[in-house]
């Protein structure tokens, strides 16, 4: 069966057709254009030119207060589609709304909703006046597996993925914020930036314009055992793993580049509680490089300990048996005369211990050794001590082994040709202002069979084994 009925409507001229379809009735609307044979619902207004193409009002309230509701319900495997053939008009949904909500899709338990398609070229915009509840909200609380938000820009080249903007200056909040309440262990990271092509830009780039803020913040205040951050650059060859580079302003006291800096009462002794360096598998190379190629007065690299008691501010050491390097090198090309030498130590305190200390467990080597090979009037070693006086300003101490032929305890040793004659040759002894005391003197209380002194010159001729002589014409004494 099949009922027609036409009128005219303004400039609408439209034809409202039913068709029984079995048990079905079937509804079509349509003003031009080709009638549909079956259809459950069809709304055509292709040939209307004039304001309006199709309204349908529902009034705010039913009788008795309720609310209207204008419902558009397919079956359970239909599909209802807004806007198909539109390709540059526009489809608006609840465009005049002020309060209530919009529901697409309430009972749909399969299938996929979409908005736009791939031969669009306008935009999709969705607006919110909310103000302090949330704009827009996308749930899928039952996701387990999948992604619950999928955005796809194959074809970008320099536009952007994904903007966010505000041009509000008075912002405290967050443009965006990623919150999980995960307790397992996270395969790739809770939030993961994947950059899979061997681009040469940069990967991630914060632009921050703050002059006293904090471009970037990680409280990690949770964490005990795990790590705050980690950088993995496992192929890396020539390039950095981490670089903080500064190039313009000048870094003024209380600034840095890097900072590490903790308050607590840190007691860790197996691993750097500001700093650990660990190679275990470099054998070669510089394992740490300060560069300062411009430096002039200022100080290469300073350590201030200043509660410092029993601990080390400095502490080199090594385990290893065989080993034939450095531990400590200092080296320098200056031909300039040092003021207060190439290497310096100033104990300012007037303390009772040493203020150098080596302790050597060495048997034939030497604990001690200076090469000055190059000296010709300057000195190889000298002791300074202007205040001396109960003191001793060089001490060659021993009192446990017994010394025989081959040991001493200071020798002095020469296989040059010397030819001096006013100095010295191995040892000179000087007193230019004494004019009463002990100059030199040998003790050797305990000696028996022994000798306290032995001169041997065996090539001597016409020298002299030992030569004593005084020019002051008032001498009495012997």
């Amino acid at each position: 069966m099949q009922n027609s009925i036409s009128r005219k409507v303004g400039l609408l001229q439209a034809t409202l057709r039913t068709t029984s379809i079995g048990a079905v009735i079937a509804m079509t609307l349509f003003s031009g254009g080709v009638q549909p044979t079956f259809a459950a619902l069809t709304i055509d207004a292709n040939n209307v030119s004039s304001d309006g193409d199709l309204t349908i009002v529902v009034p705010s309230t039913k009788t008795g207060g309720v609310a209207a509701v204008l419902t558009l319900q397919g079956g359970t495997a239909s599909n209802l589609v807004l806007g198909a053939g539109i390709t540059t008009g526009a489809v608006t949904l609840a465009g005049a709304q002020t309060t209530g909500d919009l529901t697409v899709s309430a009972a749909q338990t399969s299938g996929t909703i979409t908005v736009g398609s791939t031969t669009r070229t306008g935009a999709i915009t969705v607006n919110t006046g909310a103000t302090t509840t949330t704009g827009v909200t996308i749930g899928a609380n039952a996701q387990t597996t999948g992604t619950a938000l999928a955005l796809n820009a194959n074809a970008l080249t320099s536009g952007s993925g994904l903007a966010i903007a505000s041009t509000g200056t008075t912002l405290t909040g967050n443009l965006l914020s990623a919150t999980s309440a995960s307790t397992s262990a996270a395969t790739n990271g809770l939030v993961r930036l994947n950059f899979t092509g061997a681009h040469t830009g940069n990967g991630l780039q914060i632009d921050d314009a703050t002059t006293a803020g904090k471009v970037a913040q990680i409280n990690a205040n949770s964490v005990v055992g795990g790590t705050a951050v980690e950088v993995n650059a496992n192929a890396l060859t020539t390039g950095l793993g981490i670089g903080v580079l500064h190039t313009t302003s000048i870094i003024a006291s209380g600034g840095s580049l890097a900072r590490l800096s903790s308050t607590s009462v840190d007691t860790g002794t197996t691993t750097g509680n500001l700093l650990d360096l660990s190679s275990t598998a470099s054998t070669a190379g510089t394992q740490m490089l300060l560069t300062a190629s411009a430096l002039t007065t200022g100080i290469g690299e300073s350590i201030v300990t200043n509660a410092l008691t029993s601990g080390s501010a400095l502490s080199v050491s090594s385990t290893n048996t065989t080993t034939t390097g450095t531990l400590l090198s200092v080296s320098s090309a200056s031909t300039a005369a040092s003021a207060n030498g190439l290497a310096r130590f100033n104990f300012t305190g007037a303390h009772t211990g040493s203020g150098v200390q080596i302790d050597d467990a060495t048997m034939t080597g030497h604990a001690l050794h200076i090469n000055a090979n190059s000296a010709t009037s300057g000195m190889g070693l000298e002791v300074v001590a202007n205040a001396l006086t109960t003191g001793t300003g060089l001490n060659v101490s021993h009192t446990t082994s017994v010394i025989v032929a081959g040991g001493s305890v200071a020798q002095l040793s020469s296989t040059s040709v010397d030819t001096t004659t006013t100095t010295g040759a191995l040892l000179n002894l000087s007193s230019t202002a004494s004019t009463a005391g002990t100059q030199m003197l040998l003790t050797a209380s305990a000696l028996t069979t022994g000798i306290g002194e032995s001169i041997v010159t065996n090539a001597l001729t016409s020298g002299n084994a030992l030569s004593i002589a005084s020019s002051s014409a008032a001498m009495t004494g012997a």
